[in-house]
This record gives C-alpha cells, sequence and structure tokens, in this order.
C-alpha cells in the first residue's frame, strides 16, 4: 500500500514520479501475480495528467487477461 497523504502539495515533478512509480509497482504485481486486485483512490487528483490516464487504462486491459481488476474510485462533488 502506497499512501499519498501530502502528495498534493509536492512539486509537479515528484507527483508525476511517485506516480508513476506507484502505477508500475502495481501493474508488475497484477501481470505477474495474477487473480489480484488493487484499487486506486483519490484517482480525481490526476485526472489531468493525460499520460497517467492513458496508463491505467492500458494496465486495466492487460490486468484481465490475468484475471487481476483494477477499482478506481473518485470523490464525490456535489
Amino acid at each position: 500500500m502506497f499512501g499519498v497523504k501530502n502528495l498534493p502539495q509536492a512539486s509537479a515533478n515528484v507527483r508525476n514520479a511517485l506516480l508513476f512509480n506507484a502505477l508500475s509497482y502495481m501493474s508488475d504485481r497484477l501481470l505477474n501475480e495474477g487473480r489480484t486486485i488493487a484499487s486506486i483512490d483519490e484517482l480525481y487528483l490526476f485526472l489531468t495528467n493525460p499520460t497517467a490516464i492513458e496508463y491505467i487504462c492500458g494496465f486495466m486491459r492487460r490486468v484481465r487477461k490475468r484475471d487481476s481488476a483494477v477499482f478506481l474510485a473518485r470523490k464525490m462533488c456535489f
């Protein structure tokens, strides 16, 4: 599990580096372990990063072939 409590206050370069490290780790575990579930909470923080969204969509497609799943959560704004 990765804690990213103070991530929104970090610089954009640090945020992106940490994000892609976490996503790479998740992707690796989901693809190599198989039958694994991952959850991405607070996804709205990264919706402005098209590279991150493309990366997440890509590994979500690939992990299904290994009977793994990714759950996405976002903040509800009313």
